[in-house]
């Protein structure tokens, strides 16, 4: 799920639910990711934040690893087109100032090579080449298998 306020009872329903992470996005307040990682740690939910692409400083990624986020994400939105390279960019600014984890998404598929083998993330996001796949089972552990042979 993603969240941008009501950060705490945001954090509350994704857990009921049985969130396994929360992600909220960047434009959220300090306040608002303050109150879900104040959350996220009562409930064992770790807290992610996307960032901010447009706006994004290392500034900024200090504020919010001071207010206790678990991690970054950056996001690519489908419609601005899949498989770029515009989130590792963004993931290598990011790794430079934070030790934190750096999750990527961005229409990513088992072609994309120099994506899938990229030192700049820590967690992959893929969903449209598995969710649109015919045996998205199969496709889902084809990813898998690319990855974990690059370790």
């Amino acid at each position: 799920m993603m969240s941008a306020d009501w950060g705490r009872d945001q954090v509350v329903l994704a857990a009921e639910a049985g969130a396994d992470v929360v992600l909220l996005i960047g434009p959220a307040s300090t306040a608002s990711v303050s109150a879900a990682v104040e959350a996220g740690r009562r409930l064992g939910i770790p807290i992610m934040l996307d960032a901010p692409t447009t706006s994004l400083s290392q500034q900024w990624v200090s504020a919010m690893e001071r207010a206790g986020v678990d991690g970054f994400t950056i996001t690519t939105n489908v419609d601005t087109g899949i498989a770029s390279t515009t989130s590792l960019t963004t993931a290598r600014r990011i790794r430079s100032w934070t030790q934190l984890p750096v999750a990527v998404s961005g229409g990513f598929s088992p072609a994309d090579h120099a994506i899938i083998t990229s030192p700049d993330w820590d967690i992959l996001i893929v969903g449209r080449s598995v969710a649109d796949a015919v045996d998205p089972a199969t496709a889902a552990q084809r990813i898998a298998e690319l990855v974990h042979s690059n370790d």
